[in-house]
């Protein structure tokens, strides 16, 4: 935390007070010099007034040294701050009674007082303190304060009483920003924290639908053809063998998202290739899979995108392709790539049974591809009826 100064009064976090010592120093000066003045008016040897007085203006500096400077380099205002306050205003209102020269340590005592103590209770302990020496003087006749002396020491008074009530204020504001910063500072701890939660959820939900994608289709896609293969492996052994060579090819492919996703890189059908090459890949597997006519159109000129966008394309294509060798039933498969200025769009579209998109309950399918277009910024549509094929259809902005 930063330091916040008022004059050479510094509060910080750490209770640390830059000018301690020289205030020291003047804490004793200041001693010494009204003891001085004290003993000059009338020497010890001659009135044990004199002495009482003395006694009194060293018993403040040995309070000052004791408790005071502890709670003057703390930036609260504590029980211990007050009572310290009490006792050296105490031994100033007995000097003052045995010398009015021992008025002079009010200089010293009035801005602790206004930085220890709160506002209202500073105001009045400053009022009581500069009415007692006129109080003393009509006590005692031997000492009597002439007018210029109560009109000088007023100005001065009055002058201190205001530089220590905007001292005392200026403190209270340092010490409210200081607490202010450390709440910003526990507030953005916290929020840090709470991004750093979002994140995980945000990245663990991404390696689930990246898993879903990946392990869970290719292994669907594996076992269909491997059944398949079985299937009509005594009546067509030639479809049995494509089928077995296809399921080998979709195991390696699988094999090298998964190493993939356990790396944290893109795809691995991006790794060696552009989105058009990738997309165009799975549009001939499913197609060959499928043993029906699959069209792949690129429009625009193909070009690198960022990772984050390449990645949802491919994986939405990847979805809705799968989508169509589990559900669709369908004869003929069309896919665009469209590469805009500032676009990129694709659409799946098949000619199969279709469905009602309301009732669509499938897992991270629809669902999951409208999640991935929404975190790029972009727009997800589904077009289906039933017996009338589907159309899936998405827009990022690049």
């Amino acid at each position: 935390m930063g330091d916040l100064g008022i004059g050479h009064f510094v509060v910080r976090g750490e209770r640390y007070w830059r000018g301690v010592r020289f205030h020291d120093v003047y804490v004793v000066v200041e001693t010494l010099m009204t003891a001085a003045l004290v003993v000059s008016v009338k020497p010890p040897v001659e009135s044990t007034r004199t002495v009482g007085a003395v006694v009194l203006l060293a018993l403040i500096a040995v309070a000052y040294f004791a408790l005071g400077r502890r709670e003057m380099v703390s930036p609260a205002k504590t029980r211990r701050g007050a009572l310290y306050i009490a006792l050296v205003y105490a031994c100033y209102f007995g000097a003052v009674s045995l010398s009015l020269m021992a008025l002079l340590v009010l200089l010293m005592l009035w801005p602790q007082m206004f930085i220890l103590l709160r506002l209202p209770w500073a105001v009045l302990l400053s009022a009581v303190a500069f009415l007692s020496p006129f109080t003393v003087t009509l006590a005692a006749s031997e000492e009597v304060l002439a007018v210029q002396d109560f009109v000088g020491f007023a100005v001065v008074s009055i002058a201190l009483l205001l530089s220590g009530w905007w001292a005392g204020r200026v403190v209270d504001q340092s010490t409210e920003r200081a607490r202010l910063i450390e709440q910003l500072r526990v507030s953005r701890a916290e929020t840090a924290r709470l991004a750093h939660q979002a994140g995980i959820s945000a990245e663990r939900e991404r390696l689930a639908a990246d898993i879903h994608d990946t392990l869970a289709q290719g292994f669907a896609g594996v076992i269909t053809l491997i059944q398949a293969a079985t299937a009509t492996r005594k009546r067509d052994p030639q479809r049995a063998d494509r089928s077995l060579d296809l399921a080998v090819r979709t195991a390696r492919e699988n094999l090298m998202e998964t190493r993939a996703l356990i790396a944290a890189l893109t795809p691995g059908a991006l790794a060696g290739g552009s989105l058009a090459d990738a997309v165009g890949t799975l549009v001939a597997h499913t197609g060959e899979a499928l043993g029906i006519a699959a069209h792949y159109r690129v429009h625009g000129t193909p070009r690198r995108l960022r990772p984050a966008l390449e990645v949802a394309v491919l994986r939405v294509a990847q979805e809705a392709l799968n989508n169509v060798r589990k559900h669709a039933r369908a004869t003929a498969l069309t896919v665009d790539l469209r590469f805009g200025d500032r676009e990129v769009g694709l659409t799946v579209a098949d000619d199969g049974v279709g469905f009602d998109p309301a009732d669509a309950r499938d897992g991270f399918g629809l669902g999951g591809m409208c999640s991935r277009v929404q975190q790029v910024g972009g727009a997800f549509r589904v077009t289906s009826a039933p017996s009338l094929g589907a159309t899936i259809h998405l827009e990022v902005p690049t």
